[in-house]
C-alpha cells in the first residue's frame, strides 16, 4: 500500500502536466461563436426574444467570432469564411446557408421574419476555414465553429418585454457538444477540449492539495518534498494552458510579419 502511494504522489503531478499540455497544444487555437437574437419592429423593437417569436415580426442575428482573425493561415492557402445556416422548418435534415461571405470583419448580421404562428426558426452561425465561399462543400470536412442554436416557435402571444439580453456562451470554460461534429478529427478535438477544461479545476485542486501536504507535514521531508512536487507541477501545467494560445498567436504573428 505504502509503494502504490508513493507512486500515486510521484506520477500525479507528471499525469496532470501531460494532459493540460497535451490539450492546449491541440487546441490552443480554438475560438467561439457568440450569436445575439433581438427584434427590429414593432413595439419589441430593440428587446431580447424570450419564450415564442411573436408573430411577423423582424428579428436580426448577429454573430461575433471570438478568435485569433489568423486562426486560418498557414494552411493550403485557407481564410476565414461565415455563413448562416437554416434548418428549414426546424428539419435539421433540411439545411440552407444564408449570408455567406468572408469572414474577416469577424461579425456578421441576418435578419428574417418571424411569420404568422406554428411556423418553426432554426439558425446558428458558422465561420469556417477554406479556400472560397462554399459552405455547402466546405463544410462537410472543414475547420469549423458554430453557435448555439436559435431555435424557437412563433407563436401569437408577445414574449417577456424584458431587455436584459440573455447569455451566449463565450465564457471561460466551455464544454461544446460532441453532437455537432461533423468527422472524427472535429470529435477527437472535442474530447480534447473536455479534457483541458476539466484539466483546470483539477490543477487548482493539485496546487491545493500540494500546500495541505507542505502545511501539515509537521517537519516530515517526505511529505514536504511531495507537496513541493506537486506544486510545482501543477503551477508550470497551469501556466501552459492559461498562457499556450498566446504563445501560438505571438509566433502566427510574427511568421505573418515575415511574410
Amino acid at each position: 500500500m505504502g509503494l502504490t502511494k508513493k507512486l500515486f504522489y510521484q506520477t500525479l503531478p507528471l499525469i496532470l502536466l501531460a494532459v493540460l499540455f497535451l490539450s492546449n497544444r491541440v487546441d490552443s487555437a480554438e475560438a467561439v461563436v457568440d450569436l445575439s437574437p433581438i427584434y427590429k419592429s414593432g413595439s419589441l423593437r430593440g428587446r431580447v426574444p424570450s419564450g415564442g417569436l411573436a408573430a411577423n415580426s423582424e428579428i436580426e442575428l448577429t454573430a461575433v467570432f471570438n478568435g485569433d482573425p489568423n486562426i486560418c493561415a498557414g494552411s493550403l492557402n485557407y481564410r476565414l469564411y461565415r455563413t448562416m445556416a437554416h434548418a428549414i422548418g426546424g428539419n435539421l435534415n433540411q439545411i440552407e446557408y444564408l449570408a455567406k461571405g468572408s469572414g474577416d470583419g469577424l461579425v456578421f448580421s441576418y435578419n428574417f421574419n418571424s411569420g404568422p404562428a406554428n411556423q418553426k426558426n432554426v439558425y446558428w452561425a458558422i465561420f469556417y476555414c477554406w479556400s472560397s465561399d462554399s459552405p455547402e462543400t466546405a463544410l462537410r470536412t472543414a475547420r469549423l465553429w458554430q453557435s448555439f442554436r436559435f431555435d424557437q416557435t412563433t407563436v401569437l402571444a408577445s414574449p417577456s418585454s424584458s431587455p436584459t439580453p440573455r447569455a451566449t456562451g463565450g465564457g471561460f470554460i466551455e464544454f461544446p457538444s460532441p453532437s455537432t461534429n461533423k468527422n472524427l478529427m472535429d470529435f477527437v478535438k472535442t474530447i480534447l477540449i473536455w479534457i483541458r477544461n476539466l484539466a483546470i479545476p483539477v490543477a487548482f485542486l493539485a496546487i491545493i492539495y500540494g500546500g495541505s501536504l507542505m502545511l501539515l507535514s509537521q517537519g516530515n521531508k517526505k511529505m514536504i518534498d511531495t507537496g513541493k512536487k506537486v506544486l510545482t507541477y501543477a503551477i508550470i501545467g497551469l501556466a501552459v494552458i492559461l498562457i499556450g494560445g498566446g504563445f501560438r498567436t505571438l509566433i502566427q504573428s510574427i511568421l505573418n510579419l515575415a511574410k
